[in-house]
C-alpha cells in the first residue's frame, strides 16, 4: 500500500485524450462511485480523462482521499480536486508509488498509459502478486486496448488473469470490490 493504511486504487489514463461524451460520462460516474468508498485514490494527472474522473469524485459525497503523484511540474498543486500532492523525482519513482495500490484501473490513453499498464503488469508477474488486478475500462475495439490484448495473449494463463476487461462502470466496481475484499 502506498504510504497509507487505507486500501488504495490507482487510476491510469490519458492527461490529453478526452474520449467520446458517453465515455467521459462513464468515467465521471466511476469517479463518483469510487469516491463513496473509504479509499485512497492515486492519480498521475488532473487533466484529460483523469480530469473527468476527478470531476466525478468531486461531485460525489466524497469519503475517499485523492492523491496526486507527480514529478517535476508543480502546477498541479492548485487543483481543487486533490487532497494530497506527492512529488517524486522522476516518472519511475512516481510509478513505483502507483504500483503499490491494491487495484489498478486503466482508462483510455496514449503511450504513457500503455507504458504504465505494461510496467505494472510486469511487476505483478515478477512478484507473483495474483491477489491484485489491472482492470481495463473502455472500448474493447480501441486500437490501444487491442495492442494490450495482443501482448496478453502470448502470456501464461496466470499472468493473463491479472488483467480484467470491463465494459461498464458496474463491472469495474464489481471487480474493484472483489479485489479490495481480498486485502481487508
Amino acid at each position: 500500500m502506498p504510504m497509507t493504511e487505507r486500501l488504495s486504487v490507482a487510476i491510469f489514463g490519458s492527461a490529453n485524450v478526452t474520449g467520446t461524451n458517453d465515455y467521459q460520462a462513464q468515467i465521471e460516474a466511476l469517479g463518483g462511485e469510487l469516491a463513496k468508498k473509504d479509499l485512497d485514490i492515486f492519480v498521475g494527472s488532473t487533466t484529460g480523462l483523469i480530469g473527468r474522473f476527478l470531476e466525478g469524485v468531486h461531485k460525489a459525497q466524497k469519503v475517499s482521499i485523492v492523491n496526486l503523484v507527480a514529478y517535476g511540474d508543480q502546477r498541479y498543486m492548485s487543483d481543487q480536486h486533490i487532497d494530497n500532492l506527492i512529488l517524486k523525482e522522476c516518472y519511475f519513482t512516481r510509478l513505483s508509488v502507483l504500483c503499490e495500490c491494491e487495484v489498478f484501473i486503466v482508462l483510455d490513453g496514449q503511450l504513457g498509459t500503455m507504458a504504465e499498464t505494461m510496467v505494472t503488469w510486469n511487476r505483478l508477474q515478477a512478484n507473483k502478486e495474483f491477489d491484485r488486478k489491472i482492470i481495463i475500462f473502455g472500448d474493447i475495439e480501441s486500437i490501444k486496448i487491442k495492442f494490450l490484448l495482443n501482448n496478453f495473449v502470448f502470456s501464461k494463463q496466470a499472468y493473463r488473469e491479472l488483467v480484467y476487461f470491463a465494459k461498464d462502470v458496474e463491472e469495474v466496481m464489481k471487480m474493484t470490490d472483489k479485489m479490495l475484499a481480498l486485502h481487508e
